[in-house]
């Protein structure tokens, strides 16, 4: 009976009832009265092949793909449903359409007892009790700390409209308003720095506006630790902290932290700005090389800013400025979450804007201003490069007409924005990029 089975179950693939495999009626039958399915042949078994009438089977050339592929499902850890929890294997383990493969049947001459395949792969135990299905207390803590300390973080270029937009949410969100701009730290040129008024102050909380004297000296590493000690003040009486500003690197380094390097003390500072000054930019950058190659490396040659600070970090640590940024970074508090918005109009509209500030500026009083702040100011001051004040003290000193000094100071406002816009396209992870003030698109992924 055996071979008649065998040979009708691999008749040729034109007979009658066997066509594309299928199996021979009398073979049906004969399983039905045993009460068993044929077992399927195990990788590297031999199996029959259509068109061997003598039963013989060839052997299986892959074994390996199809048992490796089943042992890697029995071997992934299954989530419950619902997708949230811990990995779990419960349900692989599980018969029936839990996520084993193979379900399991109840075997009519067993008594109703479950059988199931062979199982080939590694025992896996699944957690037990109640807490197989839920996620670890501390993560839960963790995630709900993280979404009731949201930090919103404002930046883009000079003129944009960025201080409007941070009082419209401030205001409709209980928020408290932090500068992140290096100009609006110092008190002195209020008007030329655009600092905010008396009335958007009176409106809602602001923080850090001119907070230090015009000699003094704020590094990133300090105003981080200013802003940060602020934002915690603000969550702790319940406000949103809205930290808004030009200076993109103290956004930067609010967000993803900074390297451990030193203070340098003002006194080395302002000798070796005079240096600069003195050997002009191309031999300043030349002797830099010679005593730190790999930092100059990195530097342009009229980059100021920068060629300075290489030069005091390296005369006040003996270390090079490029060994201190490849230390760890210390990173923000992990409580804190930061959800970034970049404000970038469009360029011709974002000029128009700078060009009618600089004109508002002048109706109220910068160059009165400037005039005052000329009598004590020193070169070696940052807030000597403010936007529009070496413009305004040139006409002042008889060098320039009113009229060419305010045409040269809204020049160089647009230049300054348009590397501000260059600047964080590229280097400012953004969650949110408006083109125009819209405080309620703000709000809504708060």
């Amino acid at each position: 009976m055996a071979q008649g089975r065998d040979e009708d179950r691999h008749r040729q693939p034109g007979a009658a009832g066997n066509r594309r495999g299928k199996r021979h009626p009398e073979d049906r039958r004969e399983r039905g009265r045993q009460g068993a399915r044929r077992p399927r042949n195990r990788p590297g078994e031999p199996r029959p092949v259509a068109g061997r009438p003598d039963g013989q089977g060839a052997r299986d050339l892959r074994p390996a793909q199809g048992a490796a592929r089943r042992a890697d499902y029995r071997r992934q850890e299954r989530r419950p449903r619902g997708g949230k929890g811990p990995l779990s294997r419960r349900r692989h383990r599980r018969g029936g359409s839990g996520g084993c493969r193979h379900p399991r049947r109840r075997h009519p001459e067993s008594g109703g007892r479950r059988e199931s395949r062979p199982f080939h792969g590694p025992v896996l135990r699944r957690p037990q009790g109640r807490h197989a299905l839920r996620r670890p207390q501390a993560e839960r803590q963790v995630t709900l700390a993280v979404s009731q300390k949201t930090v919103l973080v404002i930046g883009g270029p000079t003129a944009s409209g960025k201080s409007g937009l941070a009082l419209s949410v401030a205001q409709k969100k209980n928020g408290v308003i932090i500068n992140a701009d290096s100009m609006q730290l110092y008190d002195a040129l209020p008007v030329l720095t655009a600092q905010p008024s008396s009335a958007d102050k009176a409106a809602a909380p602001h923080r850090l506006y001119a907070h230090f004297p015009p000699e003094a000296v704020c590094s990133s590493a300090k105003w981080r630790d200013l802003a940060l000690a602020e934002i915690e003040a603000a969550l702790a009486k319940g406000s949103l902290p809205i930290v808004v500003g030009g200076t993109g690197f103290y956004l930067k380094t609010l967000i993803q932290g900074l390297s451990p390097i030193p203070d340098v003390p003002h006194e080395l500072r302002g000798k070796i700005a005079a240096v600069q000054r003195e050997m002009g930019n191309p031999a300043f950058h030349a002797a830099l090389a010679k005593r730190d190659p790999k930092m100059a490396a990195k530097l342009h040659p009229f980059n100021t800013q920068r060629l300075v600070r290489a030069w005091e970090v390296l005369e006040a640590t003996g270390k090079s400025l490029a060994d201190w940024q490849e230390l760890p970074r210390e990173t923000p508090p992990a409580h804190l979450k930061f959800v970034t918005v970049t404000l970038l109009p469009p360029r011709a509209q974002l000029y128009l804007q700078c060009d009618e500030r600089f004109g508002l500026m002048m109706k109220a009083g910068a160059l009165e201003e400037a005039r005052e702040f000329m009598t004590r100011v020193q070169a070696s001051w940052p807030l000597a490069k403010a936007l529009g004040y070496p413009e305004l003290a040139s006409h002042i000193a008889g060098k320039l007409s009113l009229t060419d000094a305010i045409k040269l100071a809204q020049a160089a406002t647009r230049h300054y924005a348009k590397r501000q816009v260059t600047w964080f396209r590229h280097q400012l992870k953004s969650d949110l990029v408006l083109a125009k003030t819209d405080a309620a698109a703000v709000t809504d992924i708060l």
